[in-house]
């Protein structure tokens, strides 16, 4: 129905599977650690970048998918983008080695007030992926705010994080990641006021299109096969 509404449109759509993880270590540190739920098992997430290279997918940076929409380019149906939020200490330890190995690229959405503490990348660890080119950096606020449930919090952890990325980072970007992915109307014309053309929400979905650029799909991953979200 999306894809029929947004052609009578005239709007632009690409279909491109955005996925996204948070934890990525093995189970059984994630157990004692309470937050299995949200873990990939490394080993797991290995096999399943393993089937992406075998199976011929090329990963991009969320940069260029918004590119590919604003600018009307088709893009191959063989592309994904790989999405970590949060900036645990398990992306620097597990996701990234395994990113370098199989030459990906990796998008990570990082709230800039929780660097440095127990659980959490520092920023020696962060500034390291952050010079690598085929690593992206984006604003997830700065505390993991429910931007919902703390309206007059909105700019301060909007502009801070963005702030904490430019000085620390030396990075720019016009795309903004949703913590719990909740957003509205009010959030949404915060992040175009301060120049935001793209956010990212955890809304289930393949299909991105010029209309929904504000809230944009993406799945989320488990410890299963990728051949089972449809790849």
């Amino acid at each position: 129905p999306r894809a029929e509404a947004a052609e009578q449109n005239n709007d632009y759509c690409v279909n491109l599977p955005v996925l996204f993880y948070h934890h990525v270590e093995p189970l059984s540190e994630a157990q004692m650690s309470g937050h299995a739920q949200f873990t990939v098992d490394n080993l797991v997430f290995e096999s399943q970048m393993n089937y992406l290279k075998e199976n011929d997918y090329m990963t991009v940076s969320v940069d260029s998918i918004i590119d590919a929409i604003l600018n009307k380019k088709p893009l191959s149906k063989k592309i994904v983008a790989l999405t970590f939020d949060d900036g645990y200490s398990d992306m620097y330890g597990y996701a990234y080695p395994v990113l370098k190995k199989f030459g990906f690229i990796g998008n990570f959405a990082i709230p800039t007030g929780l660097i440095g503490q127990e659980g959490y990348m520092n920023w020696d660890q962060l500034t390291e992926i952050a010079r690598d080119p085929g690593m992206h950096i984006y604003n997830h606020t700065v505390s993991h705010a429910d931007l919902l449930h703390n309206p007059s919090h909105i700019e301060g952890e909007i502009a801070g994080a963005q702030s904490d990325i430019q000085t620390r980072l030396g990075l720019r970007s016009n795309i903004f990641f949703y913590p719990y992915g909740s957003f509205n109307d009010h959030v949404i014309a915060s992040l175009r006021a301060r120049g935001y053309i793209a956010a990212f929400s955890t809304l289930p979905g393949t299909l991105q299109c010029e209309s929904s650029l504000m809230q944009l799909s993406r799945t989320r991953i488990g410890n299963a096969p990728l051949s089972l979200y449809g790849l």
